[in-house]
């Protein structure tokens, strides 16, 4: 499986020639890879700059180290950090949010050549719970079954399907 986007050049506009030195560095020419490459919206490239920091942060990884201690960072760090938004009520879209962001660093910084692993590889983001299926109100059954009028075989075949999805919940 390729990655889909490797940062090209441009990404680094801003931190200097070659490669970036620092974590920082290197967090900073993603989050514009997000904004001019990938033209993701200010409020999302904003959430995933506060979790790779807050990622940071839990690792201990200063952002001032070189950029590739960003390879001292693994599976079971980012599971720990993932774990701490296990509480009542944290959506699930969040946390693959905060996934998705630590992912996309460490594949952008692979594609530089600074990492040789994604540590987020083959994790999976949190199953989002199927949401439950809007039903019409009665009334609105009621109006749907009188508008079904007639005596002819296409209306009686009509208002027996409706009424048969209506019996089974369909």
């Amino acid at each position: 499986m390729g990655l889909k986007s490797v940062a090209p050049p441009s990404a680094l506009t801003g931190v200097g020639l070659g490669l970036p030195r620092t974590v920082d560095r290197t967090v900073e020419a993603w989050l514009d890879h997000l904004r001019v490459e990938r033209g993701l919206s200010p409020h999302t490239v904003l959430a995933y700059a506060r979790d790779v920091a807050a990622f940071l942060a839990h690792t201990g990884l200063g952002r001032t180290e070189p950029a590739t201690a960003l390879a001292d960072v693994d599976k079971d760090d980012v599971v720990a950090w993932l774990a701490t938004d296990r509480r009542p009520g944290a959506a699930p879209a969040t946390t693959a949010r905060r996934l998705a962001g630590v992912r996309g660093l460490h594949r952008f910084a692979l594609g530089l050549g600074l990492v040789s692993r994604d540590p987020a590889e083959g994790l999976l983001p949190a199953r989002r719970p199927d949401p439950l299926p809007h039903v019409l109100g009665r009334e609105s059954v009621e109006a749907l079954l009188a508008s079904i009028r007639g005596r002819e075989p296409l209306a009686l075949r009509d208002r027996a399907i409706v009424e048969a999805l209506y019996a089974t919940g369909a």
